[in-house]
């Protein structure tokens, strides 16, 4: 009777403490930020050099419970700049994330054309998010054949 009484109280113990660190968890991941992007992937169709910049406008959302902070916005290629309105997102904000393509920076390029955005974030689920840009870069008038 008494090691019964023992191992009930062992397993009593046991199931409060699991229960804890399930409880302790699950709070942890209600009580953070959480990044989303209005979109993670654009087509930008066909490309013409000689129309200048390509100036793309995105949103970051925060949804979840903690101010979201963005720690930095940075891009693949020097040719493409990306930039947030703000870089401390209330809870269920948004802001604007505007990217800029300059196709004239690479004059020869012919074909597809591949640009990825990342916005790093304090999203513990998330510390990183990419937004792509793809288009069919056309030839430029400019250049010399």
């Amino acid at each position: 009777m008494l090691i019964k009484l023992i191992k009930n109280k062992y397993s009593l113990l046991s199931l409060t403490v699991i229960s804890l660190f399930l409880l302790v968890g699950c709070v942890d991941q209600v009580e953070a930020p959480s990044i989303k992007l209005s979109e993670t992937f654009l087509d930008l169709g066909n490309i013409n050099p000689d129309e200048g910049l390509r100036i793309e406008e995105f949103y970051v959302q925060n949804t979840g419970s903690k101010n979201l902070e963005i720690y930095s916005v940075s891009t693949s290629c020097g040719c493409t700049k990306a930039e947030v309105d703000d870089e401390i997102i209330s809870l269920g904000e948004t802001t604007k994330l505007t990217v800029t393509y300059d196709p004239s920076i690479h004059p020869d390029l012919i074909g597809k054309m591949e640009r990825v955005v990342y916005v790093k974030s304090n999203d513990p689920k998330n510390e990183e998010v990419e937004l792509t840009l793809v288009g069919n870069s056309l030839p430029s008038s400019n250049v010399d054949k």
